[in-house]
């Protein structure tokens, strides 16, 4: 990799970093939020319909994740065109996995000073937004906050290896599986 190809790379990589930043402000700005109600017994009060706003939130933000691990995915096949291999495979699922993060950390930065934690003790309404960070989901039994962080890799991972099959790469193929191909086609010829 010579160092024109190698700074082409790490520009194309931090570039997605800050599409995961960019990303995530854009959700704090633009997710629903739910109108919570708060009695003066401090009962929570919130319809079925502001809850799902809730849901619609980690909704966009899988949206937004699965956009940034397509994005990630198509710049290091095209930016890294050298590293059309497993390795490149690894280096799309790793920045996605990266921008995700930073994208969840920024998003919750902005959004939890938009929107304050509920606080019961204050009658009134407030505005409550969704918690990225699942904090009590679990998965087979295991605790999974991070749920929504493997939208971006996930569909990175799918993405380059659509992009190695449609390219025609070889870059994936091993030598045994090429003798194999030969093999056959002596053998029915």
């Amino acid at each position: 990799m010579t160092p024109r190809q190698r700074r082409r790379a790490i520009v194309a990589l931090l570039a997605m970093v800050a599409l995961g930043a960019a990303l995530g402000a854009l959700w704090a700005f633009t997710t629903p939020t739910a109108q919570i109600t708060i009695t003066a017994d401090g009962d929570v009060l919130a319809s079925p319909a502001e809850m799902a706003h809730l849901f619609s939130g980690a909704a966009y933000f899988a949206l937004l994740g699965f956009a940034l691990g397509i994005g990630c995915a198509v710049v290091v096949w095209f930016a890294a065109a050298q590293l059309r291999n497993w390795a490149g495979l690894v280096v799309a699922v790793g920045t996605a996995l990266v921008s995700g993060l930073i994208g969840m950390q920024v998003a919750m930065a902005i959004a939890s000073s938009r929107y304050p934690e509920l606080d019961v003790t204050v009658a009134g309404g407030q505005r409550l937004v969704q918690n990225l960070w699942f904090e009590h989901a679990t998965l087979g039994g295991v605790t999974a906050p991070w749920l929504l962080l493997i939208c971006a890799p996930g569909l990175a991972a799918l993405t380059y290896l659509i992009c190695a099959i449609v390219g025609g790469d070889e870059a994936f193929v091993t030598d045994d599986d090429r003798s194999a191909a030969v093999v056959t086609v002596a053998a029915g010829a």
